[in-house]
């Protein structure tokens, strides 16, 4: 059996943008549609309006007339639910369908011509998946009401940008970084970040450290002398945001001018830290803080969950 892969959302576009090519019987007369525009906030009931002999009417967007269920979801008018199927009666709504399989109500229904959506779908496809995935990324980064903890490697080639940040209260990403890893767009105010390193690696060498599996850490995980140097811990109080959007772009490290603009990808970060301590083994450390360690050493950015952060609080002194 065939999936139904589109929104039924994508049929509100297609008709908002071509309600010019469908009419209307009202009070026995038939009128074109001569406009419509999206409900606000957009996905409420009812998916539109449109405007009919001057009139402006309400509009459900359905695949199939029997999909229309608002008589039953809606049967009260709240604060969350400010509009419902009487108030969608009463004001002479209809429906939009691209198949009428049975009647509903006395609704009058409208059915899509399947080769102009088609054809339509056809020639929008693209912007269609772009403003999706826009939208996605967007969705991704609301404020959340929760702290998240992320985790950042400082590697001895930024341990000299890594002194700039600190009186700063700046950290920042380059474009390369920002393409490889998008969760750093996720850093916000009020999230508390780990910054760690560098790691001295000991005297039992793991080939191709960090990129080393899994299993290979633990030939290391109650090593002495792998150390990590320092690990210092801030409260986020900037937001994730990109430089390149002011004019003026501000440079704070000594590898980046205005013309490379090396690290526009950026956040700030409370200077006076909330801890820090040093020379911490690998002993000293659980296997699964290691893994994440060793996955921030790759990829940083990296959020870790509360354990990790508690299990690095208890070589706090």
């Amino acid at each position: 059996m065939a999936n139904k892969w589109i929104d039924e959302k994508v049929l509100q576009k297609y008709f908002v943008e071509n309600c010019l090519d469908y009419s209307v019987v009202i009070e026995g007369n038939t009128y074109p549609i001569t406009s419509a525009r999206f409900n606000e906030p957009f996905d409420r009931f009812p998916d539109i309006y449109c405007v009919v002999n001057g009139e402006e009417y309400p509009v459900e967007v359905e695949w199939l007339s029997s999909h229309y269920d608002h008589h039953v979801k809606n049967k009260d008018k709240s604060a969350t639910k400010p509009y419902t199927h009487e108030m969608f009666e009463k004001d002479g709504g209809f429906l939009v369908v691209l198949e009428k399989d049975c009647e509903v109500f006395s609704f009058q229904q409208v059915i899509i011509d399947n080769d102009k959506l088609r054809k339509w779908f056809t020639k929008n496809a693209v912007t269609l998946l772009n403003e999706s995935i826009v939208q996605f990324y967007n969705e991704r980064v609301k404020k959340r009401k929760h702290p998240k903890i992320w985790f950042i490697y400082v590697s001895e080639a930024v341990s000299n940008n890594w002194k700039y940040s600190k009186k700063m209260g700046i950290w920042g990403f380059t474009e390369g970084r920002m393409k490889s890893n998008k969760e750093l767009k996720e850093i916000q105010e009020n999230d508390l970040v780990i910054f760690a390193g560098s790691i001295k690696t000991g005297s039992l060498k793991l080939d191709g450290w960090p990129r080393v599996k899994d299993e290979e850490l633990k030939k290391v995980e109650n090593a002495d002398d792998y150390i990590i140097e320092n690990i210092e811990i801030f409260k986020v109080i900037k937001s994730y945001y990109n430089e390149l959007d002011d004019v003026r772009y501000k440079t704070i490290w000594p590898d980046e001018t205005t013309v490379n603009k090396k690290y526009p990808h950026r956040f700030e970060f409370e200077p006076s830290q909330i801890s820090n301590f040093s020379k911490v083994t690998f002993k000293q450390l659980n296997y699964y803080t290691l893994v994440k360690l060793k996955e921030a050493v790759m990829r940083s950015p990296i959020e870790i969950d509360y354990s990790h952060f508690v299990e690095l609080l208890r070589n706090f002194k």
